[in-house]
């Protein structure tokens, strides 16, 4: 479980700026929206980071419970942040819906994966269990991969209809 944690959040480690000469207001609506979506990300991205770290450390079901059950608050944080943004134009409204699907997505799966640790370290689901109620986040998680994908096709397109340059942060 922990491996799908970590891939998703290699995922959405991947920061973009988006940066150009000067436009529309279209345009100028895509910049920030972006630029602000992706700084408040990055700051709970790395949150979660430190979380996941720590969990590698974890000796027991129990250890590992107790480090990750703040997870699916973190990942709430981003999904609260993107119903709180109101986009204006409807390149951006597209664009929001996505993301929202996209961190609802790996919500539930975090709330399920969480969920399911708990319910091993109280002794309440054997492993069997476990790997059987694992398939739901493995659906969830291609449900994520799949929304990710549109929103990288999504940031293309903005690139190629509205001669956007994008440049990669190191984080």
């Amino acid at each position: 479980m922990k491996n799908l944690m970590k891939g998703s959040v290699l995922v959405l480690l991947l920061s973009l700026v988006l940066a150009a000469c000067s436009g529309s207001e279209e345009q100028e609506e895509i910049i920030s929206y972006h630029n602000d979506l992706t700084e408040f990300n990055d700051e709970v991205l790395n949150e979660i980071e430190e979380v996941l770290q720590q969990t590698e450390t974890a000796a027991t079901v129990e250890e590992s419970y107790e480090i990750q059950k703040e997870l699916p608050d973190l990942v709430g944080k981003m999904l609260t942040n993107l119903e709180s943004k109101d986009p204006e134009s409807e390149s951006v409204k597209e664009y929001h819906d996505l993301r929202k699907k996209q961190i609802t997505a790996w919500h539930e799966a975090m709330k399920l994966e969480v969920d399911i640790l708990g319910q091993l370290a109280n002794g309440e689901m054997t492993e069997e269990e476990a790997n059987e109620a694992s398939k739901e986040i493995d659906k969830l998680m291609v449900e994520f991969d799949e929304l990710t994908q549109e929103v990288e096709n999504k940031i293309v397109e903005f690139e190629e209809e509205y001669d956007i340059e994008f440049e990669e942060e190191e984080i």
